[in-house]
């Protein structure tokens, strides 16, 4: 898929790749699968959103293509998430077609008033629905939360720690969010760490150490860090 119809400030795909969502054909796309299987690939994983709520026809055939070359029962194969995204049916979709893991990298946060912030199209109760009826039709999930988003209080810190607890997912990552030029978030004229300042080397390639620009927020650079610890 190239674009996104969201507007998410962590999210860099709207930036780069605009708001309109296109999709290869199922045809085209299984035959990628079927290659890449054939040389001895054991995991693929599609990047993005995909809106498979919206375009059921696509992945309809997308579950033809795969089946009709026995590519789900030789691959794993892995998907990104996003609650407005998937319903039941989509879902069972995905099962059908062999995909085994969902991972909801743009998560963020179990606060509705951070999500709302930074321009996510669900609630936290969806978010959570979402999460819970994947893992009963039996995929494996993965799920993502940042610390130090727009506005960021203790409160809701604590509120995406509790979430993480109850929905029990399969494997997790916490980190702080990064306002990266390419995403709208970088346009806030984010406050910055003094002792960060001109380390963009090392911000970028150790990316759980608190380096560079956080987002406007009420936790200091030092808490982001203990809560991600937490």
């Amino acid at each position: 898929v190239r674009g996104c119809a969201y507007r998410c400030l962590d999210c860099p795909v709207p930036q780069r790749l605009g708001q309109r969502p296109r999709l290869r054909s199922p045809e085209n796309l299984a035959g990628e699968i079927e290659m890449l299987a054939g040389s001895g690939v054991r995991e693929i994983r599609l990047p993005h959103c995909i809106p498979f709520r919206s375009h059921k026809d696509w992945a309809r055939r997308l579950h033809q293509q795969l089946s009709s070359r026995g590519i789900d029962k030789e691959v794993t194969l892995e998907v990104d998430g996003m609650p407005p995204m998937l319903d039941d049916e989509s879902i069972d979709l995905l099962v059908g077609m062999g995909f085994r893991r969902i991972d909801f990298w743009r998560a963020c946060s179990g606060d509705d008033r951070i999500l709302h912030n930074m321009r996510k199209p669900f609630k936290a109760k969806q978010l959570e629905d979402r999460l819970r009826r994947c893992k009963d039709r039996g995929l494996e999930v993965f799920v993502s939360f940042t610390f130090g988003n727009l506005g960021e209080s203790e409160a809701s810190a604590l509120a995406s720690i509790e979430m993480a607890k109850r929905v029990r997912a399969d494997k997790y990552w916490f980190g702080v969010v990064r306002p990266f030029p390419c995403t709208a978030s970088w346009s806030l004229r984010p406050k910055v760490n003094e002792e960060a300042e001109g380390l963009w080397d090392e911000y970028d390639s150790a990316p759980q150490r608190p380096m560079g620009p956080l987002l406007p927020n009420e936790l200091s650079v030092e808490r982001v860090l203990e809560l991600v610890e937490k």
